[in-house]
C-alpha cells in the first residue's frame, strides 16, 4: 500500500515546518493515520529528507553540523535536493534559511503542461492558468522545463535524444536514460516526448 498523496503531502509540509517525529507531525497537522501499515509508511517518510536520493533527515542534519550551510553545499555533500528538488523546503528548515521553491500547484500545472507538449516559456504562457509572478519564479520554471525526470535528474534533451536513437517505449527510455526509474510521475512527459519526438 502506498501512502495516499494527501497524507504524503501533509507529512512533507509538516517536515518543512520542523516535524521530525510522528508526535510532532500530529501537533502540526490534522493527519489521521488509519492503520498499522500507514503508521509504518509515515514512520519511514518522517525520517526522510530527500525521497529521490533516499537521504535521511539525520544525514542532512549531520552535513549542516559539519559546515554545509547552504542548500547547494547540502546538495553537494549529501545529494539531497539533487533530484526533483521538492525537498528544498525541508532542507531549508534544517538550515534555518528560506529557499525559493515553486508552489506545489504551479509545479503540478507545469508538469501537466510538459506532458501535453510545452517545452518553452512561450508555450507555457499560452496556458491561461499559469502565471509567472517573479524573476525568481521564472528561473525556477525555466529550469523545470529543461527537466524530464526530477528524481534521476534527466533532461528533456537526453530523453529526446534517446527517442531519436530508437527508444520508442517508456520502458526503453527508462532503460537507456534512467528517466522514470524513480517515482514514475514523469511518465506523461516521457510518453509525450516519444509521441512527438521533441
Amino acid at each position: 500500500m502506498a501512502l495516499a498523496m494527501d497524507k504524503y503531502l501533509q507529512v512533507r509540509k509538516a517536515q518543512a515546518q520542523g516535524a521530525r517525529t510522528i508526535d510532532e507531525l500530529k501537533k502540526i497537522s490534522d493527519i489521521v493515520i488509519e492503520n498499522e501499515e500507514e503508521f509504518k509508511e509515515v514512520e519511514v517518510l518522517i525520517k526522510n529528507a530527500c525521497r529521490c536520493k533516499n537521504v535521511s533527515i539525520e544525514t542532512v542534519e549531520e552535513a549542516v553540523k559539519n559546515g554545509a550551510d547552504t542548500f547547494e553545499k547540502v546538495k553537494e555533500v549529501t545529494e539531497a535536493g539533487a533530484g526533483c528538488g521538492r525537498c528544498a523546503t525541508i532542507i531549508s528548515n534544517i538550515l534555518g534559511v528560506e529557499i525559493f521553491t515553486l508552489d506545489r500547484n504551479k509545479y503540478v500545472q507545469i508538469r501537466k503542461a510538459q506532458a501535453q507538449g510545452a517545452r518553452t516559456i512561450d508555450e507555457l504562457k499560452k496556458i491561461p492558468d499559469i502565471v509567472i509572478e517573479s524573476e525568481e519564479e521564472l528561473k525556477a520554471v525555466e529550469d523545470l522545463l529543461k527537466n524530464a525526470c526530477g528524481c534521476k535528474n534527466v533532461s528533456i534533451e537526453t530523453v529526446v535524444e534517446a527517442v531519436k536513437n530508437g527508444a520508442d517505449t517508456f520502458e526503453k527510455v527508462r532503460e537507456v536514460t534512467t528517466a522514470g526509474a524513480g517515482c514514475g510521475r514523469c511518465k506523461g512527459i516521457i510518453s509525450n516526448i516519444i509521441e512527438n519526438k521533441r
